[in-house]
């Protein structure tokens, strides 16, 4: 058991260490099935909403056992992952906590994707561009590592959160080019 001291105070959790009453459950109707992705974020934001209390506990451990064991799988599962980001933040008014890493996955997948176009035409300009959004998600994983971890595994988590960003860059772009050909086709 832990004290209320030891619980983190969260705005979501993801599911493969959520606890909930059933009460809580089905005061805000379960998981949405119509998210292709993003149901936990989208369940706990609407707990939080109904002034349910979500907590991390430090203490409980959970393994996923579904967890990504190749570059390729951590990939497609990543952009997976972004398809629906922009659809979630639009549900719950654009929040902060949910445009966040969109916001910042964009920016730094156009500085890189303009930091290539530079290298051929204009190499001076190259670091001006790859520099910041390298160090952006190396910082960003870093900081969102656990504490406790060693040096070591928070320089990979750091290099592996540059990827990501990358991809989700992409898959965010992709999104919104279709959200845009499909509002145009509306019209």
């Amino acid at each position: 058991r832990n004290t209320v001291a030891e619980l983190r105070s969260r705005d979501f959790l993801t599911t493969q260490n959520l606890v909930v009453s059933r009460e809580a459950f089905d005061s805000i109707g379960g998981f949405d099935q119509a998210l292709g992705s993003g149901e936990d974020k989208d369940f706990t934001v609407r707990l939080s909403a109904r002034r349910w209390r979500c907590a991390l506990s430090p203490a409980l451990q959970a393994e996923h056992l579904g967890a990504e064991r190749t570059l390729v799988e951590f990939s497609r599962k990543e952009w997976w992952r972004q398809r629906e980001a922009l659809a979630l933040a639009a549900k719950h008014g654009f929040p902060v906590r949910l445009v966040r890493f969109p916001v910042v996955a964009l920016a730094i997948f156009w500085l890189l994707l303009l930091a290539l176009v530079l290298l051929p035409v204009e190499p001076r300009l190259f670091p001006a561009a790859f520099f910041p959004a390298v160090v952006a998600g190396f910082v960003w994983g870093w900081l969102k590592s656990e504490k406790t971890l060693p040096t070591r595994h928070k320089l990979v988590i750091g290099a592996v959160s540059v990827l990501r960003f990358c991809i989700a860059g992409c898959a965010l772009t992709l999104d919104l080019v279709r959200r845009f050909r499909q509002g145009k086709r509306r019209r």
